[in-house]
Order: structure tokens, then sequence, then C-alpha cells
């Protein structure tokens, strides 16, 4: 019995000893399986695992907005054209109205009154055959220019550009005159009628137009020259003066007594 008793002894200790072991493997391969666990669910997405949704899905309806912007020359309250492609639109304006017309603008307004009858076969006659419009009178005036008299030692007679100058009584060229300021190109007659010396003077003529010169003589209606816009003038104009004894008179009033 003495010889079995430290036998008996070992085994418990020996079985102690395999339980310890074994605990210590089954307690380090947990370890090693949290370890792995805890890995695994932080790499993984939480959707991973979980059965994905197959359910349909309602499609909406896509929308397009039309983008579209207008010409910068849009013409207020013209209808305009429209063109459209891809979801935008493109306004085109019309084309702008023609701009208006000028206004013809007079450089002289007839003076009131002053109407005449021309005879074309008369011993004294007016210098033009027809009814010319008189578009400054004899007298006081406002200066049109400023290189105008502010008294009017005329008539302005609005026959046109261009158109001829007949003389108004026969007699002899007393000077035919280039001028570039005042009467610019003129001409002046000496006449005698019904016993009186007079001149006539045709002013503002065109540059190199006189037909006549110096010293010849001239008949009732004889082309002298043309209308033009030279000297002191605001517009093509015949200025018909009248002097008697070196003093102009109203050519209107005279013509208006003589002219038959």
């Amino acid at each position: 019995m003495r010889r079995n008793a430290p036998d008996e002894k070992r085994q418990p200790r020996q079985r102690g000893e395999l339980i310890r072991r074994a605990t210590s493997k089954l307690t380090a391969a947990g370890a090693v399986f949290g370890v792995g666990a805890l890995i695994v669910s932080t790499s993984l997405p939480a959707a991973a695992f979980t059965a994905p949704d197959r359910s349909p899905v309602p499609r909406q309806a896509s929308t397009v907005t039309v983008q579209s912007f207008a010409a910068e020359a849009a013409v207020a309250l013209q209808a305009p054209s429209t063109l459209g492609r891809d979801g935008y639109s493109v306004t085109a304006p019309l084309p702008p109205p023609p701009p208006p017309r000028a206004k013809t603008v007079r450089l002289f307004a007839p003076v009131g009154g002053l109407l005449y009858t021309p005879d074309p076969n008369g011993t004294i006659r007016w210098p033009f055959p027809y009814y010319v419009p008189i578009a400054s009178g004899f007298g006081p005036r406002s200066a049109p220019c400023g290189s105008c008299s502010s008294f009017h030692d005329g008539i302005d007679m609005l026959a046109g550009g261009g158109a001829p100058i007949g003389a108004i009584a026969p007699g002899v060229v007393s000077a035919v005159v280039a001028d570039r300021g005042g009467y610019g190109t003129h001409v002046i007659i000496d006449h005698v009628v019904n016993g009186q010396k007079i001149q006539s003077t045709y002013a503002h003529m065109i540059a190199g137009s006189p037909t006549v010169v110096a010293g010849q003589t001239v008949t009732v209606g004889q082309t002298l020259g043309f209308v033009g816009n030279t000297g002191a003038s605001t517009g093509a104009h015949l200025h018909l003066g009248i002097s008697i004894g070196g003093s102009f008179i109203d050519p209107y009033a005279w013509l208006m007594a003589n002219a038959n």
C-alpha cells in the first residue's frame, strides 16, 4: 500500500496540468477567432450581410427645361420668328424698319402777298417768263447769314439752281463781276426806261455762267447767266436789284408798275 501512494498523488496533478493546457489553447484559439471576426466586420459594408431589395422602383418622368434667348436687336412690338431644336428655342428679330425719309427743308420761305403775273412778250419783263416765289422782299430784315445785310436792297427770287436769268429791259452791260463775297458772280446792266436811267443787278449766279460781257448790248429777256449760290448766300436764288441815281429802290414795286 505504501508503494502506490506516490502514483495516486501524481495522477491528480497530471490531470490538472492537462486541463490547464487545454484551457490555454482554447483561450488562444478564441482570441485569434475574435480578432479575425473584428477585421472582417470592419472591412465589409453593412449592406454586405443584408439581402438586396429587388422590388421594382417606379421611374420618374424626366423633365427638360426649354432654354431660350432673344437677340439683342429685337424690335419692340414686332412679331419675331422662332426656331426650335433639341430643347432650345432661338428668337430671331425681324429686321428694323427703314429710317424715315429725310424731310425736304427749303432754305427760303416765300413772302406772302408778293404775287405777280409775268408777261413773256412785254417790253419790260420779270427775270423769268413764269411766276417765281419771292423769298425775301426789299427793306429791313433779320440777316439770314453772318455776312448777309440786315437791309435788303433787292428781292430774292426762287427759280431753282441753274434756271436761266433774263434781262428785264433792253440795255448795255456795264459790269460782269466774279466776287467771292457780297453779290458773288453778278451782272449789271444800264437801261433807259421812259427817259429815266436805271441799273439792274443780277446776283449770286453760278460761277463762270454769265453769257455776256461788259459793253455788250442786250435785248429784253436775253439770257444773262444762270441761278446759283455764290457770294453771301444761303441757297440758290436770284437777287434782283434796281437802282435809280445810285440809290436802290424796291424792284417788286417798280416791276409791278412798269412790266407789261
